[in-house]
C-alpha cells in the first residue's frame, strides 16, 4: 500500500480447532528459517466458520525497501501461524 504497509488475508483450516496466538511474514527460503518482517495477527480472535479461519488486516508499516523486497521476491518469505498447543508455530505457508 501507499503507506509501506501490507494488506493480507490468509484462511487456514483448522480441524483440531487450535487457538491461534500470533501470524507473522517471516524472511526464508523454502525450508530456511527466518527472521519476523511483519506481525500482522495477535489476539483477538481471527474469524473462525466452521474448520476455517480468516486472518485479514494491515501489516505493521515497514521500511519501502522492505515492502519492494517482498513484492520483487515473494518466494522468499512465508507466513508462519502460531497456537497455544504449538507455540513455534502451527502452519508455514510460503509465498509464491
Amino acid at each position: 500500500l501507499a503507506d509501506n504497509t501490507v494488506e493480507f488475508t490468509v484462511f487456514l483450516n483448522n480441524k483440531d480447532a487450535e487457538v491461534m496466538t500470533r501470524a507473522h511474514i517471516h524472511k526464508g527460503a523454502a525450508g530456511v528459517n527466518g527472521p519476523i518482517h511483519w506481525d500482522f495477527h495477535e489476539p483477538p480472535d481471527p474469524v473462525v466458520v466452521g474448520d476455517h479461519i480468516m486472518l485479514r488486516g494491515v501489516a505493521r508499516r515497514r521500511a519501502i525497501a522492505n515492502v519492494n523486497d517482498l513484492r520483487d521476491n515473494p518466494a522468499q518469505y512465508y507466513v508462519n501461524v502460531h497456537s497455544v498447543r504449538f507455540a513455534g508455530g502451527f502452519v508455514r505457508g510460503q509465498l509464491p
